[in-house]
């Protein structure tokens, strides 16, 4: 007897889970007194934040949510535990990031508490990878061969002691076509709100890899062009070859489709950091939109998926914000979530 996922019942499980997210007022709420929510969040550890480093931080929101997606994934059909296994592989490459930022820089510390548990999958081998002489052997002694394979092909943007924004770029490039492809041919009856998702999210990433390219490592466009997602949105690999000579960033952002030159268009003087939020901030209408308006479960779990990475990310924001003892007016500014005036002040 085959095994059907309950659309009925996840969609109002989502629903009901929807309203437990901090967004709106109720993160703003948290910005004036976050103690109560994030002690709660994160007792496991019987530590409070100003005790804890930011991966470890993650490390526990993370975890939170897996738990969180877990329950969902037993509601699916084996067809479409796809769409929740795909934030695990994400999950999973964060790990190896991790250990390959400390490798890279030979710094040992305690990574492996940093690593966050995935369902149905081992930790990587820290010591293992730690006694890598080079990143090809690296590669090899992650035990997994999609992953092998991705850091492999990825290699050539790797210099040893040098910076690794390039390499890290492109890795998470692959990865990201790798699993699209499996995640785009299940859910092509959802495909045109997963294309809008999708195409915007990578509209934004190649916007800011663009910009950063240009202004922080003034590399020509021959050296860059396969950093960039190559897809059907507005910001094309066409178009970026076009704009990436213009001389300066105000230029640029005239240059740009709309809706991106208008979201932008107050911000060519600003820091990178708040360009980003900007559009991040435009993604999260389409998303939090967009888990409302599908019928569709799988849809609506995509959808909160996006929603619920946010959370975690203001509530690390807010954290980290509160640590340095920073404004509160500067910390609301870094959240991802639509603002107006009354928030701010």
């Amino acid at each position: 007897m085959s095994f059907e996922t309950n659309e009925d019942f996840l969609n109002a499980r989502l629903h009901g889970m929807r309203s437990t997210l901090m967004e709106g007022d109720h993160l703003i709420r948290c910005v004036d007194d976050p103690e109560d929510y994030v002690r709660e969040t994160l007792s496991p550890a019987g530590l409070f934040p100003r005790d804890l480093s930011r991966l470890l931080i993650q490390k526990i929101f993370q975890e939170r949510d897996m738990r969180i997606f877990q329950k969902i994934h037993k509601y699916l059909s084996p067809e479409d535990r796809i769409v929740v296994e795909i934030f695990y592989e994400e999950r999973f490459l964060e790990n190896l990031r991790i250990i390959f930022k400390f490798w890279h820089r030979q710094s040992r510390e305690n990574i492996a508490d940093l690593l966050t548990a995935i369902p149905g999958k081992d930790l990587p081998d820290v010591e293992r990878l730690f006694s890598a002489d080079s990143i090809s052997e690296f590669a090899r002694f992650i035990g997994d061969d999609t992953y092998t394979d991705l850091f492999l092909l990825a290699s050539r943007h790797y210099k040893s002691g040098g910076d690794t924004f390039r390499f890290e770029t492109y890795l998470e490039n692959l990865h990201f076509r790798h699993f699209y492809e499996i995640l785009q041919n299940r859910l092509r009856s959802h495909f045109s709100l997963m294309d809008k998702i999708y195409n915007t999210r990578l509209d934004i990433i190649n916007l800011m890899t663009c910009l950063r390219l240009r202004e922080y490592y003034r590399m020509p466009w021959s050296d860059t062009r396969d950093m960039f997602y190559r897809h059907s949105g507005a910001i094309s690999e066409a178009f970026l070859e076009r704009v990436y000579p213009l001389e300066s960033r105000a230029e640029y952002i005239r240059a740009l489709p709309d809706p991106y030159s208008q979201i932008l268009r107050s911000q060519s003087d600003v820091d990178l950091m708040d360009l980003e939020i900007a559009l991040n901030r435009h993604f999260y209408r389409i998303v939090s939109k967009g888990f409302y308006t599908t019928t569709h479960c799988l849809g609506k779990i995509l959808c909160y998926i996006f929603l619920k990475n946010f959370e975690t990310q203001n509530l690390i924001s807010i954290i980290e914000g509160k640590r340095l003892k920073t404004d509160r007016t500067e910390i609301v500014k870094c959240l991802i979530v639509p603002l107006d005036d009354r928030n701010i002040r």
